[in-house]
């Protein structure tokens, strides 16, 4: 299971999304820092994905971040933040474009 983290993407199907329709006044993009994250993070991508109005979903695990693009009339960065923690990694800073 140590060599879990790099093959892990075999467990997950691709993790784009279609073309969501929002108004764009209620588009919000942040950052996360991620505490943890030393691998690709399919999991945390498929897993905030499976959020309602989540648009796009990009990480850096060279940087430990993940930015999101979101609808904030369909889901909250609360939300975002505890899907991100329940795949046991923890979100140690959330910044706001």
């Amino acid at each position: 299971m140590t060599a879990f983290p790099y093959y892990s993407s075999v467990f997950y199907t691709k993790s784009e999304k279609g073309i969501i329709v929002v108004n764009k006044e209620n588009t919000q993009i942040i950052n996360l820092e991620i505490k943890g994250v030393t691998c690709t993070s399919e999991h945390i991508t498929h897993s905030v994905n499976q959020l309602n109005g989540i648009v796009k979903v990009k990480p850096s695990y060279e940087s430990g971040n993940i930015e999101i693009e979101f609808d904030n009339s369909k889901t909250t960065i609360e939300k975002i933040k505890k899907t991100v923690n329940s795949t046991g990694y923890s979100v140690i800073n959330t910044k706001e474009k």
